[in-house]
């Protein structure tokens, strides 16, 4: 595994009902891959999410204990949103112990700051350190939901929190593909500059293969499509968990981020 920060790169998300299951497909499905990539810093990374659903199960914190050792790049997405001192806490008791790849926090200005600092806490100067993402509008609300939640159009709230994260220290944002020409037209720096999501980590859920079924997703893309709307880390889960050949369908992922 390289140290430095991937450009790129495919996130599985084991949202399996028990540590087991997830460990079982991980050995039997991405362990192989892992061992047949090659170690190129220009390569896509192979990220393995795990979320609420596993993080709360027994023994599933000694298992990222063990893929820790095994210099497995992690993704807790923990979408932590709490008042800054808890945040704060929460975030540096997580990268501590795990050092992932990326951690969720939710895109509120105080959240997304908190979390900064917790990070910065944890790396000397020039190491790589953990990238900070924050979650934008999920890719499970549509436009009633999230003019329920919020009281504005989800177009505005999804500017409105990409802009919070990006401003206050985040790496990147968690949004749908669709959301992210929009956020490249009107994200504006405090000198009215434009902000370029070059710059950031654009990390896109809700990634489906043509034919999948959406389960309880609402606005979802294929890989090719969000790649080309300009994202660079695509999150599959139950396309990929789900399929009949995962390996084959995780391999195929990574050969169209590569040659995005």
């Amino acid at each position: 595994m390289h140290a430095s920060r991937p450009s790129a790169g495919l996130i599985i998300a084991l949202d399996f009902p028990t540590v087991e299951d997830a460990k079982v497909f991980f050995d039997d499905h991405i362990a192989p891959i892992y061992a047949s990539l090659p170690d190129l810093p220009t390569r896509p990374a192979l990220i393995v999410k795990v979320g609420l659903q596993l993080l709360y199960q027994p023994g599933c914190m000694e298992w990222l204990d063990t893929l820790k050792q095994q210099q497995v790049p992690l993704f807790l997405d923990v979408k932590m949103f709490d008042i800054p001192s808890t945040v704060r806490g929460g975030v540096r008791s997580l990268v501590e112990r795990y050092r992932p790849a990326m951690i969720t926090v939710t895109a509120v200005p105080q959240v997304v700051t908190a979390a900064r600092e917790a990070i910065d806490c944890c790396f000397r100067a020039g190491e790589a350190s953990t990238q900070l993402l924050g979650v934008t509008v999920l890719t499970s609300m549509g436009h009633e939901s999230a003019l329920y939640a919020s009281f504005v159009e989800p177009e505005t709230l999804v500017t409105h929190m990409a802009g919070a994260a990006l401003d206050n220290g985040a790496d990147g944002i968690v949004c749908a593909a669709q959301d992210i020409s929009r956020l490249e037209n009107s994200l504006e720096r405090p000198d009215k500059s434009m902000v370029s999501l070059d710059d950031f980590a654009i990390v896109t859920p809700g990634i489906r293969f043509s034919g999948d079924d959406k389960d309880d997703q609402r606005r979802v893309s294929a890989p090719e499509d969000a790649i080309a709307l300009g994202a660079n880390f695509l999150v599959m889960g139950r396309s990929i968990t789900r399929a009949s050949h995962p390996a084959a369908r995780i391999e195929e992922v990574l050969r169209l981020l590569d040659k995005a």
